[in-house]
């Protein structure tokens, strides 16, 4: 019997099989075939994915001494009945999308095992309490930001109305206790890889130094949800990286998931000798600020085997950035990929674009249009991730949806993914059907400029 199992969906498959749906398709194939020309690695894309806050929460919880089950439906959806019968607790980690498809699992386990408890936590769970419960009658129990804590004080029995941190049913009232304290560093877990064991192999690897965020954007959960930056401790580091050496093969490309790896450059060095002295096997991707790259940074991370880094560009118009609070401008975008292209030619520049954000017009569409097609051209960035702006719950843009001229236009949650129609919500001077063609029309421009380059 296992005290606390976790059934992981990562993911929502998208049935579209349209002109989108090819689209990408074919975008996604030329951008393997681009990073292969620009690095020299045949980078594959993995077919299934995990929630590293689930495996985290695993270690945590086993080092209290419980027993941890794990399925991802995506590849032990067979065992989800057995796993319901055998388990005291069933915990769920929504992303918006995949919200209906997990209430539907919640009250299938319910019918399975009627005395089962459900824990639901994440990003839209701590911002959409209330909903969530009216939506669900088999939920018990909501976790309100970073979890580690509060699962382990429920397992251990404590009265509920002592738990920070957590949301319940007490009859038809919902009760929101205070807020728990962030872990302290050297209490953040390490991701437990042996959930997903012998089949590593067949996921996409992630890794995180770091929990929190620097940036403080307006169409982003990160900072809200985790608050500030803390570093996870260095031998904790090591251990994943020792353990992931052994387990797989050499030239695996693993991501590193911090939201700005280089943030600081003091532990950004620590952090780069602990994979150079014990992840050197492999091939790493990772995310940064644009302000935070300069020639010192790019040699590390070329030395220490990042092939592809990714910038977050979001648009080109800084009236636009500015209205995002975004903490850099276009100008330092542009002089962060110079300084990249002028220290290693073998890094891939990976810049993700939003389409839609507040202050978007026919006219800065238009600009964006130009200034991807020079950047992709002039060879400036080799990849560019167009993506639709979408207000998610927890957002700054979501709580001040019309203070931003966002309208809001349903919770349909399945609506919320950022490629594929319909989508939720329409500006003053854009409707959704604007955006998405707008969407389109850059897509098919990037899919055009990858074809003529190979």
């Amino acid at each position: 019997m296992f005290d606390i199992t976790f059934i992981d969906v990562p993911n929502l498959e998208i049935n579209n099989s349209g002109e989108l749906n090819q689209l990408l398709t074919n975008y996604y194939e030329s951008c393997k075939k681009i990073t292969q020309k620009v690095t020299g690695y045949d980078v594959m894309e993995k077919p299934f994915n995990y929630t590293l806050g689930l495996l985290c929460l695993s270690t945590y919880i086993k080092e209290h001494g419980y027993k941890v089950g794990y399925i991802n439906m995506n590849t032990d959806g067979e065992s989800f009945e057995y796993i319901v019968k055998n388990s005291n607790i069933i915990c769920f980690s929504p992303m918006t999308i995949t919200v209906d498809c997990i209430i539907k699992l919640i009250n299938d386990a319910k019918l399975i095992n009627n005395t089962v408890k459900v824990i639901v936590g994440g990003y839209h769970a701590s911002y959409m309490i209330k909903e969530l419960f009216a939506s669900c009658a088999g939920l018990d129990l909501i976790i309100i930001g970073e979890g580690e804590r509060q699962v382990i004080n429920y397992l251990d029995g404590m009265e509920l109305s002592k738990i920070l941190g957590i949301a319940y049913r007490n009859g038809n009232e919902i009760i929101i206790n205070d807020s728990e304290t962030p872990l302290e560093e050297n209490q953040i877990p390490s991701p437990d890889f042996s959930l997903i064991g012998s089949r590593m192999n067949m996921f996409n690897i992630h890794i995180t130094t770091m929990r929190g965020c620097i940036g403080k954007c307006h169409f982003c959960v990160n900072q809200n949800y985790w608050g500030r930056p803390r570093f996870v401790p260095l031998d904790r580091v090591k251990k994943d990286i020792t353990y992931l050496n052994k387990n797989l093969p050499e030239g695996t490309l693993i991501h590193i998931s911090d939201n700005v790896f280089t943030y600081n450059k003091k532990r950004f060095k620590e952090v780069a000798r602990v994979i150079d002295n014990y992840g050197r096997k492999f091939i790493y991707e990772c995310d940064t600020l644009s302000s935070l790259v300069d020639e010192e940074v790019v040699k590390i991370l070329s030395k220490i085997g990042v092939i592809k880094i990714h910038l977050g560009f979001e648009d080109c118009v800084d009236d636009i950035l500015k209205m995002a609070n975004k903490s850099v401008n276009h100008i330092q975008n542009l002089n962060a990929i110079n300084i990249i292209a002028q220290v290693s030619k073998n890094i891939c520049i990976y810049a993700y674009w939003l389409i839609g954000l507040p202050g978007t017009s026919k006219n800065t569409i238009e600009k964006n249009k130009q200034e991807i097609k020079r950047l992709l051209l002039e060879n400036h960035v080799h990849i560019i991730s167009p993506k639709i702006f979408i207000p998610y719950p927890g957002t700054y843009f979501w709580d001040n949806a019309e203070k931003y001229g966002i309208n809001i236009l349903n919770f349909n949650w399945k609506e919320y993914e950022r490629r594929f129609p319909p989508f939720p919500y329409r500006l003053e001077d854009l409707s959704s059907e604007e955006i998405y063609e707008e969407f389109k029309e850059i897509m098919y421009m990037c899919e055009d400029i990858y074809r003529n380059k190979q």
